[in-house]
């Protein structure tokens, strides 16, 4: 599969571990230099407010939401509700696509009937400012953040920043520590927890573009993971080439490539991708010690338009890793509102027919429900004579209203072979707010 490489800072909406309640103020007593970090802020936000030609109007805008999430399985019940709110905040707008902008995405739980250790649990997944344009043809955020590259992710907090010279060059660099599920409200040391990476994007020619990437996390004081990695695209009329190698500078070796070709004649789109790869191992842990072996993937697809959104899918799939191959077939039709899809295993992980399917429908200018299902036999090992079943089902439906209000409950079934009976219900309230600044105020 492709590691993307996304432009914008999109959050990865992850459940982690809650916060450790030992240091409420969330800077921690050995890392003085994050008292240093937010005043750097604060002098620069109110620096750029005051810089000729400014406009100092502000634009805030966002989503606040509240849910609740109960569970009723064999394993036990949960009623946990969540608390979410994601916000960008414009502080100054200039000429020449000059800004600096609050953002925010912060997420609160609990649990009212089986209260976890962890519980209460605030986690702040984005929580940095975004300067545009100061210097001209440059992007900086500096604080909490998500850092992403074809060799790995991260969140930290520090700085991430893109120089632009020319318009076929490219810098980006990115250094912070990375923030620990146990205990997030933290910041962590550069020595001991450091994420530090670059890259360098070039346009050859107008259809060609290569690019050098390079990416070292910390853990524990030591190196965990050092890699290098280089890629290339190539695009045509009606072909699209990419190609990426990764090299692991820690253990000297060669991590991983891939190689991916998209054809879209006509109606007809074909796609094909072959990925080698070794497992990630920590250079710093155990196993960095063992000779661990890569595996393939390969991967064929091919789809039809044939009119009115409706398409034909289908597709091969090959995992392969020390002799032991895993097959998987898929076919269907798939349209704008509706898709249904038969898919196929077979090899050393059993075998396996499912049938998955899904509709939405509109109800009218603010209604939409929405159902799901998936029916399933498998068999794990091949000496079991008859196989199991599995369902698995999700109906919903969600109201916009004006105002920027919005409802949604959602139901979810699932029973199989260890679960004979799982209940899980989803309610959400929301809303989109906007705090613009009155016409002709934006004008420098």
């Amino acid at each position: 599969m492709q590691a993307a490489q996304p432009t914008n800072r999109e959050s990865n909406r992850r459940f982690s571990a809650p916060p450790d309640r030992g240091n409420p103020i969330g800077i921690p007593r050995h890392n003085r230099g994050a008292g240093a970090v937010l005043l750097a802020c604060l002098m620069l936000a109110v620096a750029l407010v005051l810089w000729p030609g400014s406009t100092r109007a502000v634009e805030w805008r966002g989503r606040l939401t509240s849910d609740l999430y109960v569970l009723d399985s064999d394993s036990g019940g949960h009623q946990r509700p969540y608390l979410g709110v994601q916000s960008s905040l414009v502080l100054w707008r200039g000429a020449l696509v000059r800004s600096l902008s609050a953002q925010v995405d912060a997420r609160w739980t609990t649990d009212f009937s089986h209260k976890r250790a962890t519980d209460p649990q605030l986690y702040i997944y984005d929580g940095y400012l975004h300067l545009t344009g100061v210097p001209r043809g440059t992007d900086i955020a500096l604080g909490r953040q998500f850092v992403y590259t074809a060799l790995g992710s991260a969140l930290v907090d520090g700085v991430q920043s893109s120089y632009r010279p020319v318009r076929q060059l490219e810098l980006r660099a990115f250094a912070g520590s990375s923030v620990s599920g146990q205990a997030p409200e933290t910041m962590r040391s550069l020595a001991g927890f450091g994420v530090f990476g670059g890259r360098i994007g070039i346009m050859a020619a107008s259809s060609v573009r290569l690019g050098v990437t390079w990416m070292l996390s910390r853990s524990d004081g030591r190196v965990s993971s050092h890699r290098l990695g280089l890629d290339g695209r190539k695009e045509f009329r009606q072909t699209d080439v990419f190609s990426r190698l990764a090299y692991d500078v820690s253990l000297q070796r060669i991590a991983g490539a891939m190689a991916r070709v998209g054809h879209r004649p006509g109606r007809w789109n074909l796609s094909g991708e072959y990925e080698w790869r070794r497992p990630s191992i920590a250079g710093n842990g155990l196993f960095s010690l063992l000779d661990a072996k890569g595996y393939q993937n390969l991967r064929l697809n091919l789809e039809r338009r044939v009119g009115g959104g409706l398409a034909v899918v289908s597709g091969v799939h090959l995992a392969s890793f020390e002799g032991a191959n895993v097959w998987r077939t898929l076919l269907g039709l798939r349209s704008g509102d509706w898709s249904i899809v038969w898919q196929h295993q077979d090899g050393s992980d059993g075998d396996n027919d499912a049938l998955r399917g899904s509709l939405t429908a509109r109800l009218g200018r603010h209604w939409e429900s929405y159902v799901t299902a998936n029916l399933s036999r498998y068999r794990i090992q091949a000496e079991q004579k008859d196989r199991n079943d599995s369902y698995a089902s999700m109906a919903g439906v969600q109201w916009r209203g004006a105002g920027g209000f919005g409802f949604r409950v959602e139901g979810q079934y699932l029973r199989n072979a260890v679960q004979r009976h799982d209940y899980r219900m989803r309610l959400q309230v929301s809303k989109d707010f906007a705090l613009l600044p009155q016409a002709g105020e934006n004008a420098p």
